[in-house]
């Protein structure tokens, strides 16, 4: 849900009052033992949506007869295939709530789920849906009287913690992991796995800036990593293509020296590529959450946010938190510090350089042990490196683009 500065502000002054006035008139409701249709609440960010998506499994597991839908917004829209679990998705703007919650009403929920922990829309959405609700009972935000079951977001943990917390609330006892399709496709584009490290030099939404890491560090970082004999690649959406030609040009490489990603890959074949290179090295932006929910080898650089709460959560993952002070002010996703470059800047190439080499060097021990000697001593095609582990990596199932399993 990227709303704008003002709808914020306006949520953030009209929200916690509203919510208080509608507690007071609405009539509790406890979570229903069975449920028909459930409705949850997930319009942000793909980094949220996957770190999120085992509350939908838990959902499933629990109400196994259940229809679910997932009201989702556009910017996350490209995640929801890749996730592990039967549900109809519905593209919905809650930047527009006295539609959306005649769009929620008109399914008859027996049970609404919001995933999101801070704005007061979603949250009034799902007390007015006339469900029993959950949600989060994020620190000051004032969105607890809006649920039945408010489960407590907090800052001092891992939004991983913070979701496997939310799933409690309807499946109590059970194993908490995020939710993704193991079957990916492989790009068709021949890439060199064994030694390709990539680059992803800024992040989406209105924290962009922010979290950016100046242009001339990813230059030095680029050339020290092709002077080390890795092969770069750039990643990121089409408004990166002018960033990583001057990336490229600062760093005196070629277009085949530092390839650019950019519109050459759908989001699942983005996943496979992060699976099987040797290193990813992003800001905190949903990629970082994409290589960990494929157990990819990424170093994640962290300003504004901190990894505590938002860094990799795979086995293979390290995070580089800038030394300043006032680092780690970004919590829910609209604080904002004006000395947010200085912030970014204390962070040396030199620092960064070093974690991609101990990542890189351990993921291709991984990956090898994986790929030549799995699990009982059977070669298992799935997880196999073709040829051996510096050829091709493995081939994959092409699922549908447009559905979850059924």
């Amino acid at each position: 849900m990227r709303s704008s500065s003002l709808q914020r502000k306006l949520d953030r002054a009209l929200g916690g009052l509203l919510i208080t006035a509608g507690a007071a008139v609405r009539r509790p409701r406890r979570i229903p033992d069975t449920a028909s249709r459930i409705a949850v609440l997930q319009p942000t960010a793909i980094g949220d949506t996957l770190i999120a998506s085992g509350v939908l499994a838990a959902v499933e597991h629990r109400f196994p007869e259940a229809e679910i839908t997932v009201f989702h917004g556009p910017s996350n829209a490209a995640v929801l295939p890749l996730i592990d679990a039967r549900f109809e998705s519905r593209m919905l703007s809650f930047t527009k709530p006295w539609q959306a919650l005649a769009a929620l009403r008109a399914i008859q929920p027996d049970l609404v789920i919001d995933l999101t922990p801070w704005p007061r829309t979603t949250a009034l959405c799902a007390m007015g849906s006339g469900a029993a609700c959950v949600g989060y009972d994020s620190e000051g935000q004032g969105r607890a009287a809006a649920f039945d079951v408010a489960m407590p977001h907090l800052s001092s943990r891992h939004e991983l913690e913070n979701a496997r917390e939310l799933a409690s609330a309807v499946a109590h006892g059970l194993p908490y992991r995020p939710a993704i399709k193991t079957a990916l496709p492989r790009p068709a584009m021949v890439l060199p796995y064994d030694r390709l490290i990539l680059l992803h030099t800024s992040a989406g939404g209105s924290r962009r800036a922010e979290k950016a890491w100046p242009l001339e560090r990813w230059a030095a970082l680029a050339r020290r990593l092709h002077d080390d004999g890795f092969a770069v690649a750039l990643s990121g959406t089409a408004v990166d293509i002018g960033d990583i030609d001057q990336i490229r040009t600062m760093a005196g490489l070629s277009e085949t020296q530092a390839v650019s990603l950019v519109g050459r890959l759908s989001l699942s074949e983005m996943a496979y590529v992060l699976k099987w290179s040797r290193c990813l090295v992003s800001v905190d932006t949903g990629v970082v959450h994409l290589a960990s929910a494929v157990d990819g080898p990424v170093v994640g650089i962290y300003g504004p946010t901190r990894s505590h709460r938002w860094g990799p959560w795979s086995a293979r993952g390290l995070a580089v938190d800038s030394p300043h002070p006032d680092a780690g002010y970004c919590s829910l996703g609209f604080e904002s510090r004006p000395n947010s470059r200085d912030i970014m800047n204390a962070i040396s190439v030199e620092t960064v350089h070093e974690a991609v080499h101990a990542i890189a060097a351990e993921s291709w021990v991984r990956t090898f042990e994986r790929s030549v000697l799995p699990a009982g001593g059977a070669r298992e095609r799935a997880e196999t490196v073709e040829d051996g582990p510096t050829r091709e990596a493995p081939g994959g199932d092409r699922p549908a683009a447009t559905s979850n399993r059924s």
